[in-house]
């Protein structure tokens, strides 16, 4: 016969309702019961930030080959193409004075940064060296925008539109 142990109800009176059950077979971790779904869930998720961060930092990604060797930044000011600059193993810097402000550009292997700028806040300063396509670097007090091109997507661009 199974035998249970009562508990003394809250309100005072004794009820076979509330026993002590004392659980065995269950493992815990810290006082704390983990059962076969819990257990399910944290290797999925373990699982999931393993293979998210292999992909970011072991595997090289496709923008990083075409990166290399094949890319060139565009350099526009006013809405004005200013200069394209192919991003090479040989380090330059370029100085850029207009009415609107000064601006000088590092240029290397590595990608294209802004080391010093006359605008108000500097923000342009920090976006970093940029070297993947499609990534930009804008200063609007200067009215400059810096965008990375592969020389692949040359061939794709649109050369005008004719109506």
């Amino acid at each position: 016969m199974a035998s249970t142990n009562y508990i003394l109800h809250p309100h005072g009176f004794s009820t076979n309702f509330y026993y002590n059950r004392s659980v065995v077979d269950e493992p815990t971790c810290g006082g704390v019961n983990v059962k076969l779904g819990d257990r399910i869930l944290i290797i999925l998720f373990l699982t999931l930030i393993t293979a998210l961060l292999t992909k970011q930092y072991w595997l090289p990604s496709q923008s990083d080959s075409v990166a290399q060797g094949s890319t060139y930044a565009n350099i526009s000011l006013d809405g004005q193409l200013y200069r394209k600059v192919e991003l090479s193993e040989q380090p330059q810097e370029i100085e850029i004075q207009t009415e609107r402000g000064y601006d000088l550009l590092q240029i290397s292997e590595f990608g294209i940064q802004v080391l010093d700028s006359d605008c108000p806040l500097k923000i342009c300063m920090t976006y970093g060296t940029i070297s993947k396509p499609g990534e930009i670097i804008v200063c609007l007090p200067n009215r400059m925008l810096i965008e990375i091109i592969s020389w692949d997507n040359l061939d794709n661009e649109v050369d005008a539109i004719v109506s």
